[in-house]
């Protein structure tokens, strides 16, 4: 009779398990295509989350970071182009003189005849002699130049303003006159950076090195 019951009670249990996996199997059966792309879905929104939009974010971040950069670069050059206008129109509002004057104060081109001529006029009417002119370049190529020979072009660098380094060897110099020879280089017009002095007493003899500057032609 027990042996019985053990039996009836199994094959309920078997019935149900059976049932179970039979509805189991009904529903997949029936909606694997729902099952399918509800997966699928959960791939392609966990790998928007997690890869497509970080990646989205970085490249949203990198355009409004170059925006922002070509925004700030198209500011400073309208600033720049409407300075260029302001000073166009104060160039154009001086008269001949004074273009002249700051012609004569920072010419273009880094000839070197004109800047020789003056030296020495400028030495002679305080009645000195310029015995020797060593020019330089701001590229270091030099040129050692004597009073009785004849100057050449010095080459230019790039850019806006060029130097040209000069080294003076004045004689017929005492203090006095050394005095009044600086106070002419500094009332001179064309623009003259004296950078080393060094004055001989005994020989009455100064050696001037000194920079003077130009507009680089176009």
């Amino acid at each position: 009779m027990i042996n019985n019951k053990k039996e009836i009670l199994a094959e309920k249990n078997e019935l149900k398990s059976t049932a179970m996996k039979s509805l189991i199997i009904n529903f997949l059966y029936n909606y694997f295509n729902v099952i399918v792309i509800f997966i699928i879905a959960i791939f392609l929104i966990a790998g928007f989350l997690y890869i497509i939009k970080p990646k989205y974010k970085s490249i949203k971040n990198n355009i409004a970071a170059v925006n922002e950069a070509q925004e700030m670069e198209r500011n400073e050059m309208e600033k720049y182009y409407n300075k260029l206008i302001i000073y166009k129109r104060n160039y154009d509002s001086i008269d001949e003189a004074g273009k002249d004057k700051i012609n004569t104060m920072l010419p273009q081109g880094g000839e070197t005849e004109g800047v020789i001529a003056e030296m020495e006029n400028l030495v002679v009417n305080r009645g000195m002699l310029l015995s020797n002119l060593s020019v330089k370049s701001d590229e270091a190529s030099s040129k050692k130049i004597s009073k009785n020979t004849q100057p050449n072009l010095v080459n230019k660098k790039p850019g806006n303003i060029g130097t040209i380094n000069l080294e003076a060897n004045i004689e017929g110099v005492d203090y006095r006159g050394m005095k009044m020879l600086l106070d002419t280089f500094e009332n001179n017009l064309r623009i003259l950076d004296i950078n080393k002095i060094n004055f001989l007493p005994a020989s009455e003899t100064t050696l001037l090195e000194m920079s003077t500057y130009y507009l680089i032609s176009n």
